[in-house]
């Protein structure tokens, strides 16, 4: 009977532990998501800090990030929902590395490196907005506080380590927060200027009387 007793315990201890491993393993698998193969999936730096000395008339960057931008939901970089978020651009893209023009956003110069533009079409209307340089297997994202509207721009920031500079894929621009314009407000004149012009009035209207006069 102990010996029974003995050899139910054992299979009974075998099967939990096979079911916890089993269940483990699950879970591990569920939780380990290829953040390059999912649209929804948050980007993923390949490296700790960008090179924001590849980028000028930017004020931060991120990256590189392994794959593609423009298959990818950008939320979260610059903490900055900019799929997700009110009053967005989306992505505006320039697809040939030799540079061009679309939606306000233009670049120019070789494939490694040149400069970029921003005409009143996206100054006048976005707050702040992101620039993103894809190159390789990777890309670089650089923030625009608002400010500038033009600077210069190299790939040597898209691959991680300082591994040289790729030929650019493509240059895309996302625009974010409605930028609020101030109506200008008219000019009051001065005190002293009014009773100038009041004085020249004065002379203007005793000049026509004293012709009317003589008449």
């Amino acid at each position: 009977m102990k010996k029974h007793l003995v050899l139910l315990i054992g299979s009974s201890l075998l099967a939990v532990s096979t079911v916890a491993m089993f269940a483990d393993g699950a879970s591990a698998k569920g939780n380990g998501k290829n953040k390059n193969s999912d649209s929804n999936d948050q980007p993923t730096a390949v490296q700790a800090s960008c090179n924001l000395n590849a980028f000028s008339g930017v004020s931060g960057c991120e990256g590189p990030i392994s794959g593609n931008n423009s298959n990818q939901n950008l939320d979260g970089l610059f903490d900055i929902d900019w799929e997700s978020g009110s009053f967005v651009s989306g992505e505006i893209k320039v697809d040939n590395g030799s540079g061009g023009s679309t939606g306000g956003f233009s670049f120019s110069g070789n494939k490694q490196s040149g400069t970029w533009e921003l005409d009143k079409s996206i100054t006048n209307k976005y707050q702040y907005g992101m620039f993103v340089v894809k190159a390789g297997n990777s890309f670089a994202s650089y923030f625009w506080d608002g400010l500038s509207t033009s600077g210069a721009w190299d790939t040597k920031g898209v691959i991680p380590n300082g591994g040289g500079s790729p030929d650019l894929s493509h240059f895309s621009f996302y625009g974010f927060g409605q930028r609020v314009v101030e109506p200008e407000v008219p000019t009051i004149p001065e005190p002293a200027a009014m009773l100038g012009l009041l004085s020249v009035g004065g002379v203007i209207a005793a000049t026509r009387r004293k012709k009317l006069q003589q008449a």
